[in-house]
């Protein structure tokens, strides 16, 4: 007990006033740091920059849906053989694209004896959806 006593009793030379204000400043200095780095490390990570969707990349989009939907179809998927199309553009009947697969344009799916075959086909995307799929004539969807 006695030497708490002692302890409160003796008093520590303070620091000068300089010194502290120093401190105080250095102190908030890496406060405002540590907060800055705390709100970039936890931002939302959904910010994202809006990119806006051109006619060209959603028709690129379209022709990609339709290149699944076709290999999808196909007997043998993974010997299809689905070129760049011919012919694409807008639906002119109504919403969307149309993707369209000539005779002679390389389409070439495997029929039921294993043989490679060319094939037509024409594909209707709507809404980012296939709505329509014609194979050789044939309506798939």
């Amino acid at each position: 007990m006695r030497k708490w006593k002692e302890m409160e009793t003796q008093k520590t030379p303070g620091k000068p006033w300089g010194q502290q204000i120093g401190e105080l400043i250095v102190l908030t200095i890496f406060v405002l740091i540590g907060w800055q780095v705390y709100k970039f490390l936890t931002k939302e990570r959904s910010e994202k920059p809006v990119v806006q969707e051109t006619e060209g990349s959603k028709l690129m989009s379209a022709q990609l849906l339709c290149a699944d939907a076709i290999r999808l179809s196909a007997k043998n998927p993974s010997s299809a053989k689905i070129p760049h199309p011919q012919q694409r553009g807008r639906n002119a009947d109504g919403p969307g694209f149309v993707i369209n697969w000539p005779h002679g344009n390389g389409l070439r799916l495997q029929n039921g004896f294993g043989a490679m075959v060319d094939t037509t086909a024409s594909c209707t995307v709507t809404d980012g959806r296939v709505t329509r799929l014609l194979l050789d004539g044939n309506e798939m969807l």
